[in-house]
């Protein structure tokens, strides 16, 4: 990772090492998992962003892309392209993604079977987290001339622009999103990827240690529930923040 940019100062330079470690974490899951071939962007793409440092995921942007060919039979039959735009969380001690795409191809082609996508402040009516199913259906065009004119459907409709993969479908808001390692299981249990031997347990681990982050997350969002829960299983919670929940988070889409 880049050390020659004129960082604005030491919390910037924080956040650079966090994220290489967060790459490394990643680069580990899928080295141990199948197969591939693996290009990590280097160096990766840092950006300013337009609000002061002292802001909720204020700084620096860092971006970082992964392209990951897969094998069948050792033979390279799949592409995943990974994007990630990382900042620092809330409260500055957890790298935070901003925005990320997992894309899967086959090899050789630059149409995506499929792609997920989530944007931590979505714009317009798109979901934060959504995916988009890019198969040629006849049937799902003749559906969608038959769309209504409220939101994205009467857009749609307006542009002429009746292809499936037009369509988001919601995927459990910023905190139940998908991870990575569900791609990757995805292909080796559907497409026959070629797997590492400890690919089961890598996978585990990895959506393990993803899931309780997604849940640190999502019990910061609802302070409320979490201490009732522990309640219930006989631990002793006593007082807590007011408000004690997050509802532009709960709700979101």
């Amino acid at each position: 990772m880049r050390t020659d940019l004129n960082y604005p100062d030491e919390d910037t330079r924080s956040l650079v090492i966090a994220v290489e470690d967060f790459v490394k974490e990643i680069v580990a899951t899928i080295d141990n998992s199948i197969v591939c071939d693996l290009v990590v962007s280097d160096p990766p793409v840092v950006t300013p962003r337009k609000v002061t440092a002292s802001k909720p995921q204020g700084g620096f942007k860092i971006g970082v892309r992964m392209t990951i060919s897969a094998m069948v039979y050792g033979a390279p039959t799949y592409r995943v392209e990974a994007d990630y735009v990382l900042v620092w969380n809330r409260t500055r001690k957890f790298v935070a993604v901003f925005s990320s795409t997992f894309a899967l191809l086959i090899e050789g082609s630059n149409e995506p079977l499929f792609h997920y996508d989530y944007v931590l402040e979505p714009q317009g009516k798109n979901p934060g987290a959504h995916l988009n199913i890019h198969h040629d259906r006849e049937d799902v065009r003749q559906a969608l001339a038959k769309g209504g004119d409220r939101y994205r459907a009467k857009a749609r409709n307006r542009s002429g622009t009746l292809r499936d993969s037009e369509l988001h479908y919601p995927l459990g808001g910023p905190r139940f999103r998908p991870c990575l390692e569900d791609i990757i299981q995805f292909m080796i249990y559907e497409l026959g990827v070629d797997p590492k031997e400890q690919w089961h347990r890598t996978l585990s681990d990895g959506r393990t240690r993803w899931r309780d982050r997604q849940l640190r997350a999502a019990v910061a969002d609802n302070l409320h529930v979490a201490a009732q829960v522990l309640r219930d299983h006989d631990f002793e919670v006593l007082g807590g923040p007011k408000p004690d929940r997050n509802d532009v988070r709960i709700t979101e889409l």
